[in-house]
């Protein structure tokens, strides 16, 4: 899996989600950061595929849902 850096985050996942994470604007994307870091996965659709962006020990991955 690519691992790209998003928004000053270190993000492992698939490529299409991983572009859609940096194409969102610094306050859209830290929402999402702070969501998963916080609270558990932070989800978001593309083109009708749910993904969840999680934070598990210092790491961030997306996953299809």
């Amino acid at each position: 899996m690519p691992k790209l850096d998003v928004h000053g985050h270190s993000v492992e996942g698939e490529m299409e989600p991983l572009r859609y994470l940096i194409r969102l604007d610094n306050e859209e994307a830290d929402v999402l950061f702070r969501h998963a870091r916080d609270h558990g996965p932070a989800e978001f659709e593309i083109k009708y595929v749910n993904y969840a962006l999680g934070h598990h020990n210092g790491k961030y991955t997306v996953e299809k849902r």
